[in-house]
């Protein structure tokens, strides 16, 4: 691996030395991060400050410099570890879910209509965030949000992308809870299995492309087959414990039962209830927080294992994150598994690359 600092631009300047190990995780559904450590602790304040940013030459992902730490334990030579995050996590934490800044008419309610959750959360990124000089690529969206935002809340190194799979039906409405919007967005497009990234620039362009995305079926195309030694050390969790499938959903104005897939009622032994406390003003609202919520709560079913060498290095041209692939495992189960993360390490054994799954349930 060849580890990175980026320039103002987040174009690649310089080359981090004589770090003792790296570790570089890529995630679909939450933010990416890195922990890198160095024995020469004056060599890598200078190279990482707080602050900077990095990246890998075989990665698109930018991350940013957030956390020093430093031990000096007795008898033991002095270890600085340096952790920072994927730049969407890093500058999306910095704002808050609401729409007009502080005034004497208090804080009105927010509502957005979209077709499906990741576009509502799309749209309150750039009312948030955005303004219509800058994004030109959203312009017939931003007509419908009239964001009312300051100026000041911009954040200028940001280039909010339009999904692939936008749509501009209107035909359900959600509320942005007030809150952190990072979190707000993430329990957004986690209830439509949608994910978030951030890409650093090509050379013409000086701002990192934020984008809410989902992967592509490549079920078909694709197998990893632990018969055949493509998968090292496997290990499988499948649990149904702590899992939800009917949301009850009580509020002072009304309530209803959510269910989280469109099937019949649960009952008997399969009915796993939730209660949810809700104020929405309206079924609609009050259905959306309830299928949020019941996400919070699915069913286990994870496979964690190293994919053999030859098969992870069609990471980025074969598959991507957040794409479904066909895991034919032992044991009797195969599966459907969507690339959750890839991680990437050096350390004075060498160096590995491998991604992570997650399995497909719909319980």
């Amino acid at each position: 691996m060849e580890f990175q600092t980026l320039n103002e631009d987040f174009q690649a300047e310089h080359v981090v030395e004589n770090y003792e190990t790296l570790i570089w995780t890529e995630r679909y559904s939450t933010n990416g991060e890195f922990q890198a450590t160095f024995n020469n602790i004056p060599a890598g304040l200078a190279q990482l400050p707080e602050g900077s940013y990095v990246t890998l030459r075989e990665s698109t992902v930018p991350m940013k410099v957030e956390t020093h730490k430093i031990e000096k334990k007795k008898n033991a030579v002095p270890v600085l570890t340096v952790t920072g995050r994927t730049c969407e996590a890093c500058w999306l934490e910095q704002r808050q879910s609401v729409k007009d800044l502080p005034s004497a008419a208090g804080r009105p309610a927010w509502t957005i209509t979209a077709d499906k959750q990741s576009d509502a959360a799309y749209k309150a990124i750039r009312t948030v965030i955005g303004d219509e000089e800058r994004f030109k690529d959203g312009v017939s969206v931003l007509a419908a949000i009239a964001p009312s935002i300051s100026a000041k809340r911009a954040i200028p190194q940001a280039s909010l992308i339009l999904p692939q799979d936008y749509s501009t039906l209107t035909t359900n409405t959600y509320e942005i809870k007030a809150g952190n919007l990072y979190t707000v967005i993430m329990e957004l497009i986690t209830a439509n299995f949608h994910g978030i990234k951030s890409v650093r620039p090509n050379t013409s362009d000086t701002r990192v492309d934020i984008e809410i995305y989902n992967g592509s079926d490549r079920t078909d195309e694709l197998v990893f087959d632990a018969r055949f030694d493509q998968i090292d050390d496997a290990t499988y969790l499948l649990s149904k414990q702590g899992s939800c499938d009917i949301a009850l959903v009580y509020g002072p104005n009304g309530s209803q039962q959510v269910l989280k897939n469109a099937t019949e009622e649960p009952e008997g032994l399969e009915r796993r209830e939730l209660l949810v406390d809700d104020s929405g003003s309206t079924s609609e609202i009050r259905t959306n927080h309830g299928l949020v919520e019941l996400y919070k709560y699915n069913a286990t079913a994870l496979f964690d294992g190293q994919i053999a060498e030859q098969v992870a290095s069609g990471y980025n041209k074969d598959y991507f994150l957040g794409d479904l692939l066909k895991l034919t495992g032992q044991y009797g189960l195969s599966q459907i598994v969507r690339v959750a993360e890839f991680i990437r390490s050096s350390d004075n054994t060498g160096t590995k690359a491998y991604p992570t799954f997650e399995a497909i349930t719909t319980s």
